[in-house]
């Protein structure tokens, strides 16, 4: 699982409240698209979303800022249900999020999942559920 973080600004930084060995922070996208393997159509979309957020916040006259409004989860083939515990998501099965939608990228299925914590902060998760474990693959069918 990845923390990502597309930001205008290069002062972004997590709080200590997440766990350091599950964090990569990059503050431009294209970092993303050069040293991950995660697939390109995917981080075009979050980067898309990421974009739209961002105007959405200005036009309210907001900032917006990680620490105060919320964070982008990529998990990844290797990831479990279990490892979304470490930004408090468990168990999984108790959480309903505020939608689950499919994104189809070149043949791909992924998902794009919000999770409210408050009315202020939120979790964005993509993944392709096919690569994660059961319990997120029935989390999703459940929510669709």
């Amino acid at each position: 699982m990845k923390f990502y973080t597309y930001c205008e600004t290069e002062s972004t930084e997590f709080p200590n409240r997440y766990y350091n060995y599950v964090i990569i922070v990059t503050n431009k996208i294209e970092q993303l698209r050069q040293l991950s393997t995660l697939d390109k159509d995917l981080l075009n979309k979050v980067e898309e979303d990421f974009k739209w957020m961002l105007k959405e916040y200005k036009s309210l006259g907001c900032e917006y800022t990680p620490e105060e409004n919320g964070i982008i989860v990529i998990l990844e083939p290797e990831d479990t249900s279990e490892i979304l515990k470490h930004i408090g998501i468990s168990p999984l099965k108790d959480v309903i999020p505020e939608f689950v939608d499919e994104l189809d990228l070149r043949g791909t299925t992924y998902t794009q999942s919000l999770i409210l914590f408050s009315n202020e902060y939120s979790a964005m998760l993509y993944a392709n559920p096919s690569e994660i474990d059961n319990e997120f693959q029935n989390w999703i069918n459940e929510n669709l």
